[in-house]
């Protein structure tokens, strides 16, 4: 009997260890993805748990202000988070500080509750960067395609390898002040067929014809968006 419990806590401390040792890798690898980010000037300012906003508009101001003055990107998680998620925030939030002031986010959310809320849009639009493209949550207007997106649709379907369990597909398209794709983001899991690269794939989605862009503050911006076939 003796034998059989030694022998389940020498297994239970053996899967512990792997356990263990399989938390540290991967979050040496998000460590390492942040820091990959950060150098490709992607700044991502994370929130864990349950967050509640008292007034929608200044936290939208709040992003937006704090993505065109800075280029970081607010990104809340939600709760359902692995632990090692928690190794990419530190991780970011450190180079974050490093790089401006510890004080950056908390003084740019003050100005923004105090000040710039009360901005008219006209005024509120001198912060946008023409330069930089403002992703989803950050838009008032998303861009949407003139015309029959059905014609976009078909065409993908075609362009993709097929894999089996895939409910949906989506490509992220970079759309900028003139209606037009100057580049496409592809998801891991879609791969192009043999002979199509992404440059024939921009320009044989823009043949299609234009896309109506992105707005903030009735602002046209350069801006991405999600396009799902």
């Amino acid at each position: 009997m003796k034998k059989r419990i030694l022998l389940f806590f020498t297994i239970l401390s053996f899967i512990r260890g792997v356990g263990q040792e399989i938390d540290s890798i991967q979050c040496l690898s998000k460590k390492n993805k942040a820091i990959s980010d950060s150098k490709k000037g992607i700044l991502k300012f994370r929130t864990h748990g349950l967050v509640k906003y008292s007034n929608q508009n200044s936290e939208k101001d709040f992003r937006i202000y704090l993505f065109s003055k800075y280029g970081i990107e607010k990104i809340d998680l939600g709760c359902i988070v692995s632990i090692t998620d928690f190794c990419y925030t530190e991780t970011m939030d450190s180079i974050i500080k490093n790089q401006f002031n510890s004080d950056l986010i908390r003084n740019t959310k003050t100005y923004v509750e105090q000040k710039f809320i009360k901005l008219t849009q006209i005024k509120k639009s001198k912060i946008i960067d023409l330069k930089k493209y403002y992703t989803i949550n950050l838009l008032e207007s998303h861009p949407k395609f003139i015309g029959n997106d059905k014609i976009i649709k078909d065409y993908l379907d075609k362009t993709f390898v097929k894999k089996e369990k895939q409910f949906y597909r989506f490509i992220c398209l970079k759309i900028s002040l003139i209606g037009k794709i100057v580049d496409i983001e592809l998801p891991e899991n879609l791969i192009l067929k043999k002979g199509i690269d992404l440059g024939n794939l921009i320009k044989k989605l823009n043949d299609f014809g234009k896309w109506t862009p992105g707005y903030i503050y009735n602002l046209k911006v350069n801006s991405t968006t999600e396009f799902i076939f």
